[in-house]
């Protein structure tokens, strides 16, 4: 056993035994979705892309895959709270793993990953941005770092929906030295949890905009 692990042993989410964040029985109660569905309407979805053009009209990207149901999943709500606001770096590679369980259904071949970015006041704050984080766990991907956020906007989780559909407007960017990465590249968007898909959209309108053939959200859950 390494010393930190000693000092500041690791304890299951699920039942609290001790060796490691989350043993193999408590992971088995995490669960990940069968089946997709429509990021609109909520239709089941076998390619999790939009059931309709009516579905459509309102967002950028082309498909969202969702690894867990928010709501359904108090363990896994827990770690990625805590992956996220009490900086615990090492839940990279426990979230990564059902990111990869989930991406075993897709046929994703020549994507490149791009992480959702975090405004730099904030990332100096947390030390990491935590979907650069999960990118780097996905060895199958290209990964392609080329988006920042300008604008700091208030936290979604505090505004109601019309609020939040707004407020992200025109805060995200292409990197200077990326603007001419983009044109015709097919895209995987990560991000941790979705909710108004807000961010997603933003993000992918900045990446339509310089010339993306295709983008598909990735997520952990959806709330």
């Amino acid at each position: 056993m390494k010393i930190l692990d000693f000092i500041f042993p690791k304890f299951c989410y699920g039942c609290r035994k001790i060796g490691e964040y989350l043993c193999s029985k408590c992971l088995k109660d995490i669960s990940i979705l069968k089946f997709q569905k429509c990021p609109k309407c909520m239709r089941r979805s076998s390619d999790a892309k939009f059931c309709k053009f009516k579905c459509k009209r309102s967002y950028y990207f082309d498909q969202l895959i969702v690894c867990s149901d928010y709501q359904k999943n108090p363990i896994l709500n827990k770690i990625i709270h805590d992956f996220k606001y009490r900086y615990c770096r090492d839940l990279k590679n426990l979230l990564g793993s059902i990111l990869d369980q989930q991406l075993e259904n897709f046929d994703l071949k020549d994507y490149y990953l791009v992480p959702v970015p975090m405004h730099k006041s904030n990332l100096r704050e947390r030390g990491f941005n935590q979907s650069l984080l999960l990118a780097e766990y996905l060895k199958n991907f290209k990964l392609l770092d080329c988006l920042e956020k300008i604008e700091l906007t208030q936290n979604q989780s505090k505004l109601n929906k019309k609020n939040r559909s707004i407020n992200l407007n025109g805060s995200f960017s292409l990197k200077e030295k990326h603007k001419t990465e983009i044109k015709n590249k097919k895209i995987v968007l990560l991000d941790d949890v979705a909710t108004t898909l807000s961010t997603l959209n933003e993000c992918t309108k900045v990446l339509k905009n310089a010339g993306a053939r295709t983008v598909t959200g990735l997520v952990l859950a959806r709330a």
